[in-house]
């Protein structure tokens, strides 16, 4: 037998494993190696990538955020106007909303076309 030869006793799964030393001559015992048969099939996990982002697009975004946040002051009449009218447009059935559209639209053409006549 060869110093390096490796020995198996048995050839069930959980057979020990006997090797030679070289240096010591004596034979010693390697515990078998359990695999689990989805560990052949997992891939090591990679770390996400975090986007760096530029201090001007952090500017940007600061600005946009302070834009959205900031309240609209001094409405007008006609923006009251417009906010009675869409939320009693919002009570109504689809059909009927369309039709006012339609006069309103009219009744507002024609008031522009007064207004602009030479006397």
């Amino acid at each position: 037998m060869d110093l390096n030869t490796t020995i198996l006793p048995s050839s069930s799964p959980c057979a020990f494993r006997t090797t030679l030393n070289k240096t010591s001559k004596n034979a010693y015992v390697k515990p078998p190696v359990k695999r689990s048969p989805l560990a052949s099939n997992l891939s090591p996990m990679r770390k996400a990538k975090i986007p760096k982002v530029s201090p001007e697009s952090e500017e940007v975004q600061y600005a946009i955020l302070d834009a959205l946040r900031e309240e609209h002051v001094g409405s007008d009449a006609i923006k009251g106007i417009l906010l009675r009218l869409g939320e009693g447009l919002r009570r109504l059935p689809y059909r009927r909303r369309a039709e006012l559209e339609i006069e309103w639209l009219r009744q507002l053409r024609e008031a522009e076309l007064e207004c602009n006549e030479i006397p």
